[in-house]
């Protein structure tokens, strides 16, 4: 890939002739060879790719492409004969992805990207004899409805949760979707010239709503398979970006601000000159330069008192959003993607720190037996478990929570009025009842916070018991930082 970027900035032979023999060689092996076989037919024969175990891990697509596309005129003048093949194994990979992998979460948007990175590279659906080309693939990536592969329209009509725009799975897998949407509008202004987000218009909502998975600290809340860290920021520069080329001065106003909120150095470190030594920095995409003159946002602005996304079995309440003195905690059931078997968890926070901390997915991550005999189950996690043996099954779980009250009501940031002295309030509550599938209990939480002078203090009580009787014992885990 390199070699050939070379040969399209130069014009050099040398380069073009280096790059042509692996190309050449590479395509060709894609061209006659087929997936792996699965000889137990077992459900890895519907997740593999031509290059990797797994689908979403065919990342030499974007290299691949990039060489194609930055040599194609050269292997037109010398490997003429060769374009129909090399167009074919691209088309191959493309149709093997279409044919595996999972439509219903991350794994969809993953696809989409490699299957729109060959799409640029190809002809257009007239010049092959099957009639796909260009045109046919980007279609799949917008419109498709096929076994394992939907389109970005579907996939987010069944994802985002309509009321507040949250994507149905753990916060660490929910922001990198968001960013993936929001990416997808800018290959849709670059490529297609089109606004993806008039077809989608939950995109800029799901950007805004990321706000919500803060702690007063910036931190995200950690449930599920996250990592917690702060709030990345990357969608809000893309949503400046596709504000900017469609000329929507609201929304480059809302998303900047949101830019200088949750990241004040973007500026300064934008401007910072590429010294990793990557050869594409000799052509740089350009640098956003934001309009300083649009001031930051305030935190408060973005999240809400209540908050509550049934499609993910979450809810937050808060007192504030000062770092060191105010309150929140998270409270998760499983509902979605990517998440564990935790009951009705909760992470508390406060003095600047999450003092009650889930501890998400672990140093290892999903592959490991820590994960599946410790983070992904119940004694991780600040919950109680019935007889040591509350469990159901993890990843895509469908083990939600019901609200039974909350003051105030859940509302979305932009529902309640900025200027009014009660926005946050001196208490609020709620109570929530899940019934743990392995042992049938019925198990309540009414969580509280109560304001008091710098700070203030949680009520948790936690009530549980088997419908049937017979319990022997039920374990309140906590996991605390300090005393």
């Amino acid at each position: 890939r390199d070699a050939a970027y070379l040969w399209w900035l130069t014009g050099e032979e040398k380069y073009g002739r280096t790059a042509a023999k692996v190309l050449d060689t590479y395509l060709q092996g894609v061209y006659y060879r087929d997936v792996p076989q699965d000889l137990n037919h077992g459900h890895q024969q519907t997740l593999v790719g031509m290059t990797s175990f797994e689908v979403i891990h065919e990342e030499i697509i974007p290299v691949l492409t990039e060489c194609y596309d930055f040599l194609y005129d050269y292997m037109t003048a010398h490997y003429a004969g060769n374009m129909p093949l090399y167009a074919s194994a691209l088309k191959k990979m493309a149709d093997v992805i279409i044919r595996n992998g999972v439509p219903h979460n991350n794994w969809d948007i993953i696809q989409a990207r490699f299957i729109f990175a060959i799409a640029l590279v190809l002809d257009e659906n007239e010049a092959y004899e099957d009639g796909k080309g260009k045109g046919y693939y980007i279609d799949v990536v917008e419109r498709d409805r096929s076994l394992r592969q939907w389109g970005l329209k579907i996939l987010a009509d069944y994802g985002f949760d309509e009321t507040t725009g949250i994507w149905n799975e753990s916060p660490g897998y929910s922001c990198n979707v968001v960013y993936d949407y929001t990416d997808f509008a800018l290959m849709f202004d670059k490529y297609l010239g089109r606004d993806l987000t008039r077809d989608i218009p939950v995109i800029p909502q799901a950007v805004a709503a990321t706000a919500q998975y803060c702690f007063p600290s910036g931190k995200i809340v950690g449930f599920g398979d996250t990592h917690p860290d702060f709030l990345p920021t990357a969608f809000f520069v893309n949503m400046i970006r596709n504000a900017r080329h469609h000329g929507k001065k609201g929304q480059e106003e809302k998303f900047t601000a949101m830019l200088r909120c949750f990241n004040p150095g973007y500026a300064s470190v934008q401007s910072q000159p590429r010294t990793d030594g990557n050869l594409r920095n000799l052509y740089p995409d350009e640098v956003l330069q934001i309009d300083t003159a649009i001031a930051p946002g305030r935190v408060g602005q973005y999240v809400s008192p209540t908050f509550y996304v049934p499609k993910v079995s979450w809810l937050v309440q808060r007192n504030g959003m000062e770092a060191r003195s105010s309150l929140m905690y998270s409270l998760n059931g499983s509902e979605g993607n990517h998440q564990h078997a935790n009951g009705l968890s909760v992470e508390f926070y406060g003095k600047g720190l999450t003092l009650g901390p889930d501890a998400g997915i672990g140093k290892a991550g999903y592959s490991g037996l820590d994960y599946h005999e410790y983070y992904s189950q119940f004694p991780s996690h600040n919950t109680v478990c019935v007889d040591g043996i509350s469990a159901y099954p993890v990843m895509k779980s469908n083990h939600s929570f019901k609200l039974l009250h909350s003051y105030p009501e859940p509302s979305n940031a932009e529902e309640r009025n900025l200027e009014s002295a009660d926005y946050f309030r001196g208490v609020c509550y709620s109570e929530t009842y899940f019934l743990e599938p392995m042992t049938q209990a019925d198990q309540t939480r009414l969580l509280s916070i109560v304001d008091a002078e710098d700070g203030g203090y949680y009520v948790d009580i936690f009530r549980s018991r088997k419908r049937d009787g017979g319990d022997v014992m039920h374990d309140y885990f906590y996991h605390n930082l300090g005393q």
